[in-house]
């Protein structure tokens, strides 16, 4: 009988120590290629030598005399057969087919025009080096993607006295091009539009600006995803143009008819040492920008480029000002029970604002109207713990005598929360198993991530949920923080232990920081890291100097474009609650114990 016990015993303590394994959310960073390629496929490498085939590599290529054979065409080539040679050029994926060389004897100083047409096969690419590709400088490159399309390298500067060399190959699959144009010619001068220091130069007075069949091929890739606006759409040929506006003005810019992946950029200064003040990507295509605020005097440069491929893109281009600007950068603070300060960027000159506010989602033209004179704009008569959205439009006059008000468009909506009636009811506990974000919990996010309730992670087993920290879908993003605040709550003196759950997914360098605070401004907190592993740990914190003040937890995640962090099980309890893997372990010794007195008690009457 007592071995059997003795097994029961540790046959529970065991059963405390188990963790059950969940489900992994597995989820890989963007690729650097976004088109549907299909499978890569491995082509043998083919050493150099002078027994291969005319074109095979740089010991045997194919040559051409330049400018004399100009314009030179190779009609109807291949690179099939011919081997995978090189495979560490600036063509990156697309090196990794089979090639074909060719070298350019260059006699007198030339800028030229190179295409390759592979006449529908997917996935090709063209470079020219100064070099053989394996050791040569990259002067100048192209891919095409899934389009099956012609690349063309334009305004190529070729040096007398040197030889230049052009590789063909594809990102496999397919392995090779069975059949494709090579044609160099002279170049054909370009407009101005190609770097900042030949521009297409707009004033006041072509305003508004409209042109049609425009193109960045052949203006160079002279901008890149290091420069201002930090955009891998900053990367194919660019398309510049310049405006200094007389005074302060606000702009609206849209493409039409471009490729896909195009990217359109405003930025004060050039690129490549200024600062980004607007900028839109569409891998769909024809991105356009609104409400771009431009101070008079400045100059500033207008982008059209890609993500390669494609290299470069056609486009048509309006840029128009704002008689009536709207206004940007709403913000709210001060927020009460009833409550709550509306700020704005005013762009333009208005001295009065119109604005509609209602119930998250409601329709615009059935909300409240109100009349704005000042800035910021204390709004009243709130509901308590209720979500408001809110829209603004600047009252810029009425222009000519008889003429109808002018009112900008509106901007928005803006959202913000009401402060709930402080919680008094305890033992409190979150352990987000319900919608989200739950009743009276508030969030500060920036828009390209967010905080969101996790179905795979979760402490209280058997539960299922928890709160998730994310900044894995802001690929790019400007900010990484994230905030997340508790209802408000009046500590006392009998439930003042404040515990929670964390962990993160994975070992990257993440953060997470709980603090307190009696508002939910995150400068007004002091914050506290905690250690992140990848197991579940358990924070403890005695509330004794906030007893009798209302108060907000706090929790600050940052994660550069990292992955997740996980919060659970937050609670405001008398004694520091028992974790769910730990009761096995209290029973386990509440069993000895027991087993204990008994064997005393039987001996003392024996």
């Amino acid at each position: 009988m007592k071995q059997k016990l003795l097994f029961l015993v540790v046959a529970i303590l065991f059963s405390g120590v188990a963790v059950a394994q969940t489900a992994s959310e597995i989820k890989q960073k963007e690729m650097a290629e976004l088109k549907e390629h299909g499978p890569t496929v491995e082509v043998p490498q083919a050493e150099p030598g002078s027994t291969r085939a005319v074109g095979d590599d740089c010991t045997t290529p194919i040559v051409v005399s330049v400018p004399a054979a100009l314009p030179y065409n190779d009609l109807n080539q291949t690179n099939c057969g011919r081997g995978n040679t090189y495979s560490a050029t600036c063509l990156g994926s697309y090196d990794n087919g089979e090639d074909i060389i060719y070298r350019l004897d260059v006699t007198t100083d030339v800028v030229v025009d190179i295409t390759m047409d592979p006449k529908i096969t997917t996935y090709t690419g063209i470079l020219i080096a100064d070099d053989c590709p394996d050791v040569g400088a990259c002067i100048d490159f192209g891919t095409a993607g899934y389009s099956g399309g012609p690349t063309t390298l334009y305004g190529v500067s070729l040096t007398a006295g040197n030889s230049y060399y052009i590789m063909v190959d594809t990102w496999p699959a397919p392995n090779c091009i069975p059949d494709f144009d090579l044609t160099i010619v002279d170049a054909v001068p370009l407009p101005p539009g190609s770097t900042c220091a030949d521009p297409h130069v707009l004033t006041d007075g072509d305003l508004p600006f409209s042109q049609t069949a425009m193109t960045t091929c052949g203006f160079g890739d002279d901008y890149d995803n290091n420069d201002a606006c930090a955009s891998s759409y900053m990367r194919g040929d660019d398309f510049v143009f310049e405006y200094t506006p007389a005074s302060d003005v606000t702009i609206d810019i849209s493409l039409a008819n471009t490729n896909t992946y195009v990217g359109l950029f405003v930025t004060d200064g050039c690129p490549d040492v200024g600062t980004c003040v607007g900028a839109a990507t569409s891998s769909s295509g024809n991105p356009s920008v609104t409400g771009v605020s431009l101070t008079g005097g400045t100059t500033y440069y207008i982008i059209v480029s890609t993500w390669p491929s494609p290299q470069c893109t056609d486009f048509d281009i309006v840029i128009s000002a704002q008689a009536c600007p709207a206004p940007s950068d709403q913000a709210e603070a001060n927020i009460t029970l009833t409550s709550a300060d509306l700020s704005w960027t005013e762009n333009g000159g208005a001295t009065s604002w119109n604005i509609e506010y209602g119930p998250s989602g409601f329709t615009q033209g059935s909300g409240t109207l109100v009349v704005a004179y000042s800035n910021p704009f204390t709004l009243g008569g709130l509901s308590s713990s209720t979500n408001f959205d809110w829209y603004i439009s600047a009252d810029c006059g009425g222009g000519a005598r008889g003429a109808p008000p002018l009112f900008s468009p509106w901007t928005g909506p803006s959202t913000f929360t009401t402060v709930c009636t402080p919680n008094t009811t305890f033992p409190w506990t979150e352990d987000f198993e319900g919608s989200f974000l739950p009743a009276c919990w508030t969030k500060i996010v920036p828009p390209e991530n967010d905080i969101t309730q996790s179905s795979s992670q979760d402490h209280t087993t058997g539960s299922g949920f928890s709160a998730r920290f994310s900044s894995f879908s802001g690929y790019n993003a400007p900010d990484y923080n994230q905030y997340l605040f508790s209802p408000a709550m009046t500590i006392e003196e009998a439930n003042r232990i404040l515990s929670f759950w964390y962990k993160k997914f994975n070992n990257s360098d993440e953060l997470l920081e709980w603090g307190i605070s009696t508002t939910t401004n995150p400068n007004d907190f002091v914050w506290t890291p905690v250690s992140l592993t990848t197991d579940w740990q358990q924070m403890v914190v005695n509330l004794k100097p906030w007893v009798g003040q209302t108060v907000y937890i706090g929790f600050h995640y940052y994660g550069d474009y990292l992955f997740y962090v996980y919060l659970d099980d937050v609670q405001l309890s008398a004694t520091p609650p028992v974790p769910v893997s730990n009761w096995a372990i209290v029973i386990g010794v509440l069993l000895i114990s027991a087993f204990i007195v008994v064997r005393f008690r039987k001996r003392r009457l024996a």
